[in-house]
């Protein structure tokens, strides 16, 4: 055997492992979907067991990486999901026997591009992989009956809102006739006009009354205050009257005591 052979020989396990390690690099075949802004998009993805546990599985943005998902969409630890980036990421396939297709619902432009599915089988270079390619399309234009069908729902709406303006017209001119009517509006008969003015008289009588008395009572008041302050004038006067006479008396008393001394 020749040098040469025993050196390719040496490097065979290298390049096995390398060959191996390519061969996990690599995603299965790409997947094509397709779909308009606002549909709800499947991305199939699929595994088969071969052990009595299903295995851990993360959908990402992107190509698929040599582990994990970049980007990750959601996650689950092999029977249920664990975490998602949003509601609107969604398995509704029967995870447990292998059937982990993605539900995207109400999809934008955004959504557009490559999605990886990674199955984490046990092992080293053992992981499932698929890559899926998203395409999204403007939203589909009305055209055809659907526009015909959309004039026509426009045009029965503005003659319903037009007859509506109508009866709403006549009704307010109605009102407006009626409250500017002949029998509304007509000027006021001699046998109201007189109830009025016998109204007017009562009402001056009346308060020419309350006035009279408010003056009598006025008048009474000041007359017993003048009274009663006359009689207080003259009760005080009678008092010093007294008081001057016992002084007079007693002056007088004295004057003679002193004489007679």
């Amino acid at each position: 055997m020749s040098p040469g052979s025993l050196q390719v020989r040496g490097w065979m396990p290298y390049i096995i492992c390398l060959h191996v390690i390519y061969l996990h690099g690599q995603p299965g075949a790409a997947v094509q979907v397709t779909g308009s802004e606002g549909d709800t998009l499947t991305l199939p993805c699929n595994y088969t067991l071969y052990s009595k546990d299903p295995y851990e599985i993360c959908w990402g943005w992107g190509s698929c990486p040599f582990s994990q998902c970049s980007g990750s969409i959601i996650s689950t630890d092999g029977s249920r999901v664990i975490w998602r980036r949003s509601d609107r990421y969604q398995l509704l396939g029967d995870i447990t026997q292998g059937d982990v297709s993605l539900t995207i619902t109400n999809v934008t432009k955004e959504d557009g591009g490559i999605y990886c599915c990674r199955v984490e089988v046990p092992g080293w270079f053992n992981d499932k992989k698929r890559e899926i390619t998203v395409t999204i399309n403007p939203p589909e234009s009305v055209t055809g009956d659907s526009t015909t069908e959309v004039t026509a729902s426009t045009q029965e709406y503005f003659r319903t809102r037009m007859s509506m303006y109508d009866l709403t017209s006549t009704d307010v001119k109605g009102r407006n006739d009626e409250e500017t009517s002949p029998a509304q509006k007509a000027p006021p008969t001699t046998g109201e006009k007189q109830t009025d003015t016998q109204d007017g008289h009562m009402a001056a009588v009346i308060a020419g009354a309350i006035f009279l008395i408010l003056l009598i009572i006025l008048t009474l008041t000041m007359l017993y205050r003048w009274k009663f302050c006359k009689m207080t004038e003259d009760k005080a006067d009678s008092i010093l009257s007294v008081i001057n006479l016992d002084t007079l008396v007693v002056a007088e008393n004295q004057a003679m005591d002193n004489i007679y001394t």
